[in-house]
């Protein structure tokens, strides 16, 4: 409850003065370091999970090292999927395969193979809202897929001709929350499907480098070091300065507001200026 309450007061603040660039506190709470070539996620908890190197760690809210896995045998990661805090799913693109890891970080289930569920190529997955489900971008057909990650017999709710619709080749990303899934299509800008595949609205932002959505609205960080938190529903937006011209990649988690730069994710919490 204390964390839903000031995530409504950090949104009433954006949504009195939309339009113009916000003065914001950024108050550094934890930094971590991390290599280039690493993939991260966050979940609600405030937990951090860094992949490199054939290992994937875990870290708790203060910063400590709870939880380390070797992950090597599963091949090469493409990304990390937090279902819920106690559940992630471990993606490789090379091995066309998903597997469950637990909060410890240990493979509690046998892999889904994506060739058994007639999936010709993914190349990128995002979590849904809905329980169990997992939405993939099949690259050699241009659709989306939504399957069921309990049911093999479940057939796949499918988005189709996605080209088509977008007009764009490029796929750099996907993210769904609040009943609306984001895609990020490149210099075409991001495009708002509802929950049952039907375009929204376009967003006309190119060059969009990181995003992150929150039931509200989408966090766009483009490759100038400007960051946009815009208001789906009200097509309204703001700017925030950043505390780093230099950040590459951003994860909002409720009101904590984490940011890669260089070496390092940086850990913050965001308070309007006074």
């Amino acid at each position: 409850m204390k964390l839903f309450i000031t995530c409504l007061i950090v949104l009433f603040s954006f949504g009195s003065s939309f339009g113009q660039e916000q003065e914001w506190q950024w108050l550094l709470k934890d930094s971590t370091r991390i290599s280039e070539s690493s993939e991260w996620s966050v979940d609600i908890l405030q937990n951090l999970y860094i992949s490199e190197a054939g290992v994937i760690n875990k870290y708790d809210s203060t910063g400590t090292l709870k939880f380390t896995q070797s992950i090597k045998s599963l091949g090469e990661l493409s990304d990390m999927v937090i279902i819920n805090t106690m559940k992630l799913l471990y993606f490789s693109e090379e091995q066309q395969i998903l597997c469950y890891l637990d909060n410890t970080l240990a493979q509690n289930q046998d892999c889904i193979d994506l060739m058994e569920r007639n999936i010709t190529y993914a190349s990128h997955v995002a979590r849904s809202d809905r329980s169990n489900k997992l939405w993939l971008y099949d690259e050699i057909n241009y659709r989306l897929l939504l399957i069921d990650l309990e049911s093999e017999s479940t057939a796949p709710f499918v988005i189709e001709n996605l080209r088509n619709i977008t007009g764009s080749y490029s796929f750099l990303g996907m993210e769904e929350s609040g009943g609306k899934l984001y895609i990020n299509c490149g210099l075409e800008g991001i495009f708002v499907f509802d929950i049952y595949g039907s375009l929204l609205q376009k967003i006309d932002r190119s060059y969009i480098v990181s995003m992150s959505a929150d039931p509200n609205g989408i966090y766009l960080l483009d490759n100038s070091g400007s960051l946009e938190y815009y208001l789906v529903d009200r097509d309204e937006s703001s700017k925030i300065s950043l505390p780093n011209r230099k950040v590459e990649q951003l994860k909002v988690a409720g009101s904590i507001v984490y940011l890669k730069s260089g070496d390092f994710v940086y850990k913050y919490s965001l308070e309007k200026s006074k």
